[in-house]
């Protein structure tokens, strides 16, 4: 599947600003990444370290983001999911294979604390819609 969205130049600002957020966090290792069959599936198939997901979570672009919703989780109700679809080299038994990614991700705030929450990070087509 092809996504191709058209962002308004405040909402390209919009994904920007949050991908220049997602970039300093990450470079303190604020991050959590949920551990979910799918995303287990992709750690054990391309043998993914966290080191290796944070360099795909750095690697995204505005042009990769296809979508932004309301977190649909209640707790977190007035944070933004950010959806990414990212095509990305990945080793697989040592050959390397193009993967397109779905990443879906927020970050997570608190009175003195922020970090980057990565829900999925799996094979695109493999997410509940």
């Amino acid at each position: 599947m092809v996504y191709i969205v058209k962002w308004s130049d405040d909402e390209q600002n919009q994904i920007q600003a949050f991908l220049n957020r997602v970039k300093a966090l990450l470079s303190t290792n604020e991050c959590d990444f949920k551990v979910t069959d799918k995303n287990k599936q992709l750690d054990i198939k391309y043998n993914l370290r966290h080191k290796d997901k944070i360099k795909i979570i750095k690697s995204l672009t505005v042009e990769d983001c296809v979508e932004i919703r309301k977190n649909d989780n209640p707790r977190y109700a007035d944070t933004d999911l950010y959806v990414f679809i990212k095509g990305t080299e990945l080793l697989s038994y040592g050959e390397p294979e193009t993967v397109k990614l779905y990443i879906k991700e927020y970050i997570l705030e608190q009175k003195n604390y922020e970090t980057v929450i990565v829900i999925s990070l799996h094979e695109e087509g493999m997410h509940d819609e």
